[in-house]
């Protein structure tokens, strides 16, 4: 189990995302993937996708279990607004 604060800092500061709200759910609490009750990266996520929702983007978080083990691929979405 591994805490994953620190490579959803950098996640976020490489996607130019470094939005206050974000970063404060992200160290409000270490976030963990684990297939036990310690895993709250999901949760996490969610509260992140409703303020990541207020900048027109939105991640969506595809997951496998590979041997009890959690697997995430995160992929980020942008709403494109259409003018004319």
């Amino acid at each position: 189990m591994d805490d994953l604060t620190h490579i959803l800092t950098e996640f976020f500061h490489t996607q130019g995302m470094e939005y206050p709200e974000i970063s404060e759910i992200v160290h409000k609490e270490k976030i963990y993937t684990d297939c036990s009750d310690y895993d709250n990266f999901k949760k996490s996520m969610t509260a992140i996708n409703q303020k990541l929702g207020t900048h027109g983007v939105r991640l969506v978080v595809l997951e496998d279990f590979v041997y009890c083990d959690c697997e995430y691929t995160v992929l980020k979405l942008r709403s494109h607004q259409r003018t004319g």
